[in-house]
């Protein structure tokens, strides 16, 4: 009896492990799946900051233009 016992308990061990095993990979799954999609969203706001970044250098250079009409009117 007591043998069987604890081969019913490693068994039920070993089910347990496995079970937690599965459920760590998919935690890793999902947290591979998140990363990907931070820097994905990184990338998109680098990508609008380069954009807003260049309508900035546009519109300074188009005031700067303005100054020197202005200036060259009075």
């Amino acid at each position: 009896g007591e043998l069987k016992e604890k081969a019913a308990r490693i068994d039920e061990l070993e089910a347990l492990r496995a079970k937690q095993a599965k459920k760590v990979a998919q935690l890793q799954e999902l947290l591979r799946a998140q990363k990907e999609k931070c820097l994905r969203d990184l990338e998109e706001q680098a990508k609008k900051i380069a954009q807003l970044e260049a309508l900035r250098a546009k519109q300074a250079k188009k005031i700067a233009q303005l100054e020197k009409l202005l200036r060259a009117q009075k």
